[in-house]
């Protein structure tokens, strides 16, 4: 019996300008996902076309776009979201919304999203992935933390973020909070 292959290997097979770093699991669900830069290299070689994109909801820290794209006579469309309240740690949501938006219309029209997805369909690129060698968060900064949750009213992390949380994630989320917390004040 022949051997499965999976989607990253059928990738890598299919273009062979990819490379094996171009994936990597997810941290917590181990889900395969690709970079944004290699999908846009798939679309270059596939000669995929968009549509021009529609900003649903432009804010400071929520931005919300629609765009089409096709390839061939295939059409596909989908929405690109980020929110710095629930699924964005990068300041630049309008650019993070693209990016989503732009990765899931390749998927898409070459036919394997939810078999794989772009690192920017969470916030995973936002944050390192930890190593051996990684520093865990301290006390002191899970104290902080909890706090400024609490302040801006953000759901805490799962038990599990928390014990994977490294001292560099935590510095950024710590920050990412702080400017929230200033925002909401501004209000």
């Amino acid at each position: 019996m022949a051997e499965k292959l999976t989607i990253e290997k059928q990738l890598l097979e299919r273009y062979d300008f990819l490379k094996e770093g171009d994936f990597y699991p997810e941290k917590h669900s181990g889900q395969m996902l690709i970079k944004h830069n290699a999908c846009e290299r798939i679309a270059s070689h596939e000669g995929i076309k968009y549509s021009e994109p529609r900003f649903l909801k432009v804010d400071r820290d929520h931005s919300v776009l629609y765009c089409a794209g096709t390839l061939g006579e295939k059409m596909e469309w989908t929405i690109g979201e980020a929110d710095l309240k629930s699924n964005c740690f990068n300041k630049y949501v309008h650019s993070m919304a693209e990016k989503r938006c732009k990765g899931r219309l390749i998927l898409k029209l070459i036919g394997v999203y939810g078999d794989i997805y772009t690192s920017e369909e969470t916030f995973v690129d936002d944050f390192e992935r930890p190593t051996r060698n990684a520093k865990m968060a301290s006390n002191k900064q899970k104290s902080l933390l909890s706090k400024l949750y609490d302040e801006t009213g953000e759901v805490q992390m799962s038990d599990e973020d928390w014990e994977n949380l490294t001292m560099q994630d935590a510095s950024k989320l710590i920050d990412l909070l702080n400017e929230q917390k200033a925002n909401q004040k501004g209000e």
